[in-house]
């Protein structure tokens, strides 16, 4: 493994989730193991566990609710786009990592306005059909994570990405350390 010298890039991890999920579990696991040529700080839409778990170890937190939804007609969001646009440029982000999908919309236009890349983790099903603004800025992504074949599948369907678009895609399967679950009471689960 090479070491690592210089200055360690600047990842924002953006949870639009407060509490501790599957999702935000293995984004922790994720930074726990990262390379320290990574410095995490993150984004929660305010106090619950995750914040208070991220607290605890001593990372770097900002609350900002990142909503949801932005589309046609939606100009009333572009208050919050910019807001978030400025929290990105204050972390000093090198990379915005958006945990969940579901504030894609809100997070790449204000990366586009911050001028940071950013990834969309998908960790569900996308639903639904696009807009063409929604595409649009679906598209801006530097790259997208899935984990699982199905999701990204489905994430084709509902996006329709132009031809090359997909090489933005991996697929990353959710890993988890299953030596800490060995010890439970498994006749209790069942």
């Amino acid at each position: 493994m090479t070491q690592h010298t210089g200055q360690p890039k600047r990842i924002l991890f953006v949870s639009t989730v407060a509490d501790l999920y599957g999702g935000e579990r293995s984004l922790l696991d994720v930074v726990h193991h990262m390379s320290p040529a990574w410095q995490p700080r993150f984004v929660v839409p305010g106090p619950g566990r995750f914040e208070q778990v991220l607290r605890e170890r001593g990372y770097a937190v900002d609350e900002f609710a990142v909503p949801l939804g932005i589309g046609r007609g939606q100009l009333r969001e572009l208050p919050t786009v910019l807001r978030f646009a400025r929290l990105i440029q204050r972390s000093g982000a090198d990379l915005v990592h958006l945990n969940l999908h579901f504030g894609w919309r809100v997070a790449s236009a204000a990366c586009l306005v911050a001028r940071v890349p950013l990834v969309i983790h998908v960790r569900n099903m996308m639903s639904g059909r696009r807009g063409r603004l929604e595409r649009w800025l679906f598209q801006r992504a530097a790259a997208v994570i899935c984990i699982s074949e199905a999701v990204k599948q489905r994430l084709l369907e509902v996006h329709r990405p132009p031809s090359g678009w997909p090489n933005r895609i991996r697929l990353i399967p959710d890993g988890r350390v299953l030596a800490r679950y060995q010890t439970g009471d498994g006749r209790r689960v069942r």
